[in-house]
């Protein structure tokens, strides 16, 4: 997790991708673009949240922030019509700036890839999953979802050092 980042993410494929969502209409189409959502997600992908933290965190000199031991930091969610509560993150900065009302809280913002996500559900039993791009692609998935990866990567990995 990088806080504050001085770049910022851009996810080119993973948008365009995105973009294919709509003309995926057969089950084979549908299946092989989420593999490859999935794909370019767990292994690739960092995303844009929004968080808020209990302290300021304090800059350093090469412009990195250092977060103080005890200080709290909370995710902002948003809340599906079901009532399922998701973490929002974004591909990119346009698309995190449709998130107009967060502003007023004085967020900070994070840089957090798909290896911040399981640990962060599992510890938050309430919460439903993360959505990404929740105000255009709107692309949620599921606590569960979240986990079978988890476990899928962790083979890919084991399984590829075996090969070594």
């Amino acid at each position: 997790m990088v806080f504050e980042p001085e770049t910022f993410p851009e996810n080119a494929q993973l948008k365009e991708w995105f973009s294919w969502r709509a003309t995926a209409v057969t089950e084979h189409q549908q299946t092989e673009l989420i593999n490859k959502l999935g794909d370019e997600i767990v292994m690739r992908a960092h995303f844009l949240a929004y968080i808020k933290l209990s302290r300021p965190a304090v800059r350093l000199p090469d412009g990195r922030a250092r977060i103080e031991a005890g200080t709290q930091m909370t995710y902002f969610t948003l809340t599906s019509k079901e009532q399922q509560v998701f973490y929002p993150v974004f591909t990119d900065v346009h698309e995190m700036e449709a998130w107009t009302q967060v502003k007023e809280n004085d967020p900070m913002t994070v840089v957090v890839s798909f290896d911040d996500f399981a640990p962060i559900l599992h510890t938050n039993p309430g919460m439903s999953g993360i959505v990404i791009n929740p105000f255009s692609d709107s692309f949620p998935l599921l606590k569960s979802t979240i986990m079978a990866w988890t476990e899928q990567k962790k083979k890919i990995i084991e399984d590829a050092k075996e090969k070594q």
